[in-house]
């Protein structure tokens, strides 16, 4: 899998971080998660724009990009772990892979939730990407 932009960093960190593959494997997918798939699970989805961003005392070749991903679990108990393995895994994140430049991750918030049709507890984790321009 190569890095070439922001949601291929997403996708990239959530499938090789060791302790949220151990929960959820490589259960991740971008925008919805395909019917009939083994839970605990999520999806991840860009909900804006990329920005250019003033950072660092720069603005030139920084951006941002705002991320929400989705953890749908059984139980209560395993969507929290989950969440709390997705917030250890972009809480002050940086990394280059493939040359895509990672410069920070900011958590912006967190929700919480049980849906009564689809009986499935559902967490959400809101991220900010720093970034460099590709």
């Amino acid at each position: 899998m190569s890095v070439i932009d922001a949601p291929s960093a997403v996708n990239y960190r959530l499938q090789n971080f060791a302790e949220l593959v151990a929960l959820t494997g490589t259960r991740w997918f971008p925008d919805m998660i395909p019917q009939n798939t083994a839970k605990p699970c999520g999806y991840y989805e860009q909900t804006d724009s990329t920005d250019e961003t003033d950072a660092m005392g720069t603005s030139e070749g920084v951006e941002s990009t705002n991320f929400e991903l989705t953890i749908v679990g059984d139980t209560k108990a395993s969507c929290q772990s989950v969440m709390a393995k997705v917030k250890k895994a972009f809480r002050r994140w940086s990394a280059t892979q493939d040359g895509f430049v990672v410069m920070d991750c900011f958590l912006e918030g967190t929700d919480t939730g049980y849906s009564n049709d689809s009986l499935e507890f559902i967490g959400a984790v809101r991220i900010k990407l720093m970034h460099q321009t590709t």
